[in-house]
Order: C-alpha cells, then sequence, then structure tokens
C-alpha cells in the first residue's frame, strides 16, 4: 500500500502486486505454490529403501531436487526413478549427512509415477525432507550454462551467454531444434 498527498490530502493507493500477494497467501496457506512436498510411501514388500513419492508431484519443466538427510545416516546415494507415458528414467543423487543435496532436472509432461530408492554401505540412509522445487525455463538455463563454464573442459572460462550461444550452434549442427 502507499500513501498519496494530494492537495494536502493523503489518500491510500492498493497496487495490483499486493492485492495479487495477499490472494495468492491466502490460497496456498504459508508455502509457495511452486514448492511440492510428496510423501514418502513403503514401496515394495521385503524392500525396505525403495519409497514411492505420492501426494504432490514435482510440475512439468524444469525442477531442483531438494533432499536433506538426518545426521545419524552415511554417506550414500539416492535415485530417483520417474516414469512417464513414454520411458522410464533415473536420477542419481549423492547425499551427505546433515546436508540438502540438490539437482536440477527436467520432468516431462504426463508423469505417471515417481519413487525413490537409497543405497550406502550400511542401508540406513533416513530422508527428512524431500522437495521439488519449479525453476523459470531462463533461471535454469542460466544455472546449466554457468556450471557448465566452471567445470567442463569445452567451455570453461566462456561466459553464460557464450556458452548458451555455444550449445545452441551445436544443437543446430545435429538437428536438434
Amino acid at each position: 500500500m502507499l500513501k498519496i498527498a494530494i492537495n494536502g490530502l493523503f489518500k491510500t493507493v492498493v497496487k495490483a502486486s499486493d492485492v495479487v500477494q495477499q490472494w495468492l497467501s491466502k490460497q496456498f496457506s504459508g508455502k509457495p505454490f511452486w514448492h511440492r512436498e510428496p510423501v514418502l510411501q513403503p514401496g515394495k514388500p521385503g524392500n525396505q529403501l525403495q519409497f514411492d513419492l505420492v501426494g504432490e508431484r514435482p510440475w512439468p519443466g524444469w525442477n531442483m531436487i531438494e533432499l536433506h538427510v538426518d545426521e545419524g545416516a552415511m554417506y550414500g546415494v539416492a535415485i530417483i526413478l520417474v516414469e512417464t507415458r513414454h520411458k522410464k528414467f533415473q536420477l542419481g543423487i549423492p547425499v551427505q549427512p546433515g546436508k540438502i543435496a540438490k539437482r536440477l532436472v527436467f520432468i516431462p509432461l504426463g508423469v505417471r509415477r515417481i519413487s525413490l530408492a537409497t543405497s550406502n554401505a550400511s542401508n540406513t540412509l533416513k530422508i527428512k525432507r524431500l522437495r521439488w522445487v519449479w525453476l523459470t525455463p531462463w533461471f535454469a538455463h542460466d544455472r546449466l550454462a554457468r556450471r557448465l563454464s566452471s567445470i567442463h573442459p569445452d567451455y570453461k572460462g566462456m561466459g553464460v551467454s557464450e556458452v548458451k550461444r555455444a550449445l545452441h550452434r551445436e544443437s543446430v549442427a545435429r538437428g536438434c531444434r
């Protein structure tokens, strides 16, 4: 809200963004709509290390997976299995005790099932929290380009825009759209 003085009188003006923000806060009660937190449900009988993710699924598009593991656990790998209408794929996320592991991943439209499997030396990974955070495409592309420029030998030392241009030229040369 803004207070504006016109001819010595103060008027209160409500900005449209304030109205939208109030409406969103009432609709989504506390957490932003782009944060999705699934519930871990034990998977197949006899396999204690596999969980099905039920409840809130990630939004289609670029997502950041945030996985927080209990401090008492050992180092290990969390494997997220994603099943869509057309294919299945898996993502391996190395986890450390007491730290939040983050991975950027593209989730296609039409996800049917998502499950999580854990593996480490003692098979005792305890997951405190799993969260999907939807990202805008330009943020995800910038983050990937920044990462490529810092570690990939072909793109090392290039700026973000140069990396994007190089990737675009390479995709056109391969016949991708």
